[in-house]
C-alpha cells in the first residue's frame, strides 16, 4: 500500500566528493531523524558554522520537494541513499548520482528503485538552490560538490 508521508531529509554529513567517508546515520526508523553532523577536520575557509548554515539552507530548500514524495512502505524508511550532488555556481544541478545504499535488507531491497526515484525527484524538482554563499562555492569542502545521506521517513 502506498502512503504519502514526509521525506525526512536525514543529512548525516555534507562533504565534498573527494573528502573523507560519510558520518554514520542512525538506522532506527522509530527515532527522530538524525541531526546534521559534519567532519571536524581542517576545512580552510569553510568554517563549521558556514557548513551548518549551508546544510540548513539546502535542507529547507529541498523539503518542499521531499514533502511531495510517496513512501512505498514502512520498510523503505530503512534504506539510506548516499547521493553525490554537483552544483553550478547559480545553484542549478550540474549532475546527480546515487553512489550507494545502506540499510538494504532482503525484506526491503525491492523498494530501492522507488527510494532512488524519490531522492532524484527531490534534487531535480527543487534546484536551483538559492542563497548559498558564492565565496564558498569553489573552496575546499565548498558546496560545488556535496555528498548527502537520505532516508525516507515512512
Amino acid at each position: 500500500m502506498l502512503t504519502r508521508s514526509l521525506l525526512a531529509i536525514a543529512i548525516a554529513a555534507i562533504l565534498p566528493v573527494s573528502g573523507p567517508s560519510l558520518a554514520q546515520t542512525s538506522s532506527s526508523r522509530d527515532g527522530p531523524a538524525p541531526r546534521p553532523q559534519m567532519a571536524m577536520a581542517s576545512i580552510g575557509p569553510m568554517t563549521p558554522a558556514a557548513l551548518m548554515t549551508i546544510v540548513s539552507s539546502v535542507s529547507s530548500q529541498l523539503q518542499p520537494c521531499a514533502d511531495r514524495q510517496i513512501v512505498p512502505a514502512p520498510e523503505a524508511g530503512e534504506i539510506i541513499a548516499v547521493v553525490q550532488l554537483n552544483l553550478n555556481r547559480d545553484g542549478s544541478l550540474a549532475s546527480f548520482r546515487i553512489l550507494d545504499h545502506n540499510g538494504v535488507t532482503e525484506a526491503n531491497q525491492r523498494y530501492v528503485p522507488q527510494v532512488d526515484a524519490a531522492v532524484e525527484a527531490i534534487f531535480t524538482g527543487c534546484t536551483p538552490l538559492r542563497g548559498l554563499p558564492p565565496e564558498l562555492y569553489d573552496v575546499p569542502r565548498g558546496w560545488r560538490s556535496l555528498k548527502f545521506r537520505y532516508r525516507l521517513k515512512a
